[in-house]
């Protein structure tokens, strides 16, 4: 397993946060096997499974959809990115108060941001 590692094609970096992916063989020849890439910054992940085919097929395919997908675009001017779901850092930056309010806050807030807005890229 390391040497197919090894000979693995390099891994891009996460296109959320631009943080260092990581690659996890899981499970045995047994059972299904996954291949799980997870950024270590924003801790983005994707598994892919496999029951049939061997692990050189699982781990090219994982690489091969994680370093495929879209970039992150630029927010326009004026205007940052933001997650759906606020992290522990959002909640507590707000302040005192419920994190269940603090959720139906920043869902209220997502609702009422303006939609369709052009990208100035």
């Amino acid at each position: 397993m390391a040497d197919l590692m090894q000979q693995a094609p390099e891994l891009l970096p996460c296109p959320f946060c631009g943080g260092e992916a990581t690659l996890r063989m899981i499970g045995n020849v047994h059972s299904t096997r996954k291949c799980v890439v997870k950024c270590s910054g924003c801790r983005y992940e994707r598994t892919d499974a496999v029951l049939r085919y061997g692990d050189e097929w699982l781990l090219k395919t994982a690489i091969a959809a994680w370093n495929r997908r879209s970039a992150m675009r630029a927010a326009p001017e004026g205007y940052v990115l933001v997650p759906v779901k606020p992290t522990p850092e959002m909640l507590a930056a707000v302040g005192n108060g419920a994190d269940g309010l603090k959720r139906r806050i920043w869902r209220g807030m997502l609702a009422a941001s303006p939609q369709g807005v052009k990208d100035a890229t």
